[in-house]
């Protein structure tokens, strides 16, 4: 079963093909919670069509590393499942032709560790809610970085800030 995405939600350039959700790609007994997700959670938001088919791409493969180790429900992810998981896509390399890979970086990493979280909140209140993936831990730390929560812009100091509305209320004012 397969949903096709509305137009609207990608570029112009974007193939047909691109805006469709292959289900079948999904662990069969894990589908009808991942539709949930993505009904619930993923499409009513303001995602594009890329994110949504990104976020898609990475459940699924979420899903087959747990049919990979056994796990029919999502009830059964616990949080020793999920670092599994983790470990699996650190360490994964491919190759082509006789080169190997350095595996996935720590973007794409990023992505799928959050599109698990995505899924674990979509899931929640549901009976197909399973404990968070990594209670101490975020889809970014996961890489082996700590976010910086540091604003990027300084505090504007308060004379020029009264400065700066001061003139924004005059311009107002002769509009």
């Amino acid at each position: 079963s397969t949903w096709t995405l509305p137009r609207a939600l990608f570029p112009a350039v974007v193939v047909d093909n691109s805006r469709v959700l292959n289900f079948d790609l999904i662990h069969a007994p894990l589908r009808d919670a991942v539709r949930h997700a993505m009904l619930t959670r993923l499409l009513p938001g303001d995602l594009r069509g890329g994110t949504l088919r990104l976020s898609f791409d990475n459940i699924a493969s979420f899903t087959r590393f747990l049919a990979d180790v056994g796990c029919d429900s999502f009830s059964q992810v616990t949080p020793l499942v999920a670092h599994e998981y983790v470990a699996q896509c650190k360490a994964f390399r491919h190759t082509k032709g006789k080169r190997i890979s350095k595996g996935y970086s720590d973007q794409t990493l990023t992505l799928k560790f959050a599109a698990v979280e995505t899924l674990w909140q979509a899931l929640q209140g549901t009976p197909h809610a399973f404990a968070h993936p990594w209670p101490d831990a975020t889809a970014y730390s996961l890489i082996g970085r700590q976010q910086d929560n540091k604003p990027k812009t300084e505090v504007i100091p308060d004379a020029d800030l009264n400065t700066l509305f001061g003139y924004a209320a005059g311009l107002l004012d002769g509009a």
